[in-house]
């Protein structure tokens, strides 16, 4: 709820901001400029909780469920210790892991099955992918998850090939 408050804040402040710029502006050619440049403003305001998950970056989502996610289990979860909810926390961000990794292992392989070891908390410690394609598709995926979550964390293991013709 606090991430709402401020974003909502952040509008009004914005649309008190160019409403004074408007109103100390002299008029003329140069207002049309002004105004647009403000309108770029307010839609990159709009915009930036979408971005933040569009762009699917995983320590965008790790703060999200370290932030919210604690309040939001307490709110669910009444009665259970913090221990308790922090282990829900993890439990559901590694199922959320290894479903964007299924994801994007989908668009490289074949009947992916994804296994992932943390290191107890948020971060990854190898990711292992078995899946049917070919030695290049698999390549390609284990570059990029190793893009994604860092050097020599991922294995992608070929179960078979896939046809070629």
């Amino acid at each position: 709820m606090e991430i709402l408050r401020v974003y909502i804040m952040n509008i009004g402040y914005f649309m008190i901001f160019s409403a004074l710029v408007r109103l100390f502006m002299p008029g003329g050619s140069f207002r049309a400029y002004v105004d647009m440049f403000l309108g770029l403003i307010f839609m990159m305001i709009m915009l930036n909780p979408i971005s933040a998950f569009i762009k699917t970056g995983l320590p965008m989502l790790e703060d999200y469920i370290l932030k919210s996610g604690v309040r939001i289990s307490d709110d669910i979860y009444d009665g259970t210790s913090a221990m308790e909810n922090e282990d829900m926390i993890y439990r559901e961000y590694s199922h959320m892991l290894i479903e964007r990794i299924k994801t994007i292992a989908e668009g490289y392989i074949d009947s992916p099955e994804v296994d992932v070891e943390t290191d107890g908390k948020l971060k990854p410690e190898s990711i292992v992918v078995v899946g049917i394609g070919s030695r290049e598709s698999a390549e390609e995926l284990e570059k990029t998850l190793d893009g994604i979550f860092g050097e020599g964390k991922t294995e992608v293991i070929i179960s078979g090939e896939e046809d070629s013709g």
